[in-house]
Formats: structure tokens, C-alpha cells, sequence
């Protein structure tokens, strides 16, 4: 609907775009993933939000139909012990609450 839109300068950086919210959740083993990211950026002397991580992975994707939905396959496909290293034989121990700091992001 013409109503609904927006007119966004093409020279506004994209962290000052307009916005839109998102309702959606990360199964943990994913939430725990975009925290390591999140310490990287940190411990490499950086800083950023988990907003901005996911914003700038989105960004730097390819619109690629076919490449895209290869990778939702291999997702779908993926165990919890295929992105967290198994501490026992078959149980790999995540933390449920985020640690402290921002939750901007």
C-alpha cells in the first residue's frame, strides 16, 4: 500500500534507516552462537549489539535463491553437536539465561 511507505535517502547510512521489528526466536544453541560473535568482536577490541551482528551478516549475504536455499537445507539438517562441542557422549551443556550486559541488540 503507497500509504505504508517510506522514502529513505540513498546516502542514510543503514544503522540510521528506519526500522522494523522482528518477533521471532533463536533456538538456543543459535542465541549462543550470536553471543560468541558478540565476545569476538569484543575481544578483538570492537563493539557492537547482537542487532548489529545479525543486521551485517544479513547485509553481506547474496541474493542468491538457489545458494540460499542450500544453506536452509543444511540448517534444517544441522545437529546441536554440529555448531557446540559435545561435553559428554551425546548432551552438549548451554547456558539459558543470556550473560549480563546490553540487551539492545
Amino acid at each position: 500500500m503507497a500509504g505504508d511507505d517510506v522514502n529513505v535517502p540513498k546516502q542514510t547510512r543503514l544503522p540510521d534507516a528506519p526500522r522494523r521489528q522482528y518477533p521471532f526466536e533463536l533456538p538456543l544453541p543459535i542465541s549462543v552462537r550470536l553471543d560468541e560473535l558478540l565476545y569476538a568482536v569484543k575481544d578483538a577490541g570492537g563493539h557492537s549489539s547482537r542487532r548489529e551482528i545479525v543486521a551485517a551478516l544479513i547485509f553481506q549475504a547474496a541474493v542468491d535463491g538457489e545458494a540460499l536455499d542450500h544453506l536452509l537445507h543444511r540448517y534444517r539438517r544441522a545437529a546441536v553437536g554440529d555448531l557446540a562441542p559435545a561435553e559428554g557422549e551425546n548432551v552438549v551443556r548451554m547456558p539459558l539465561r543470556r550473560p549480563p550486559g546490553p540487551r539492545s541488540g
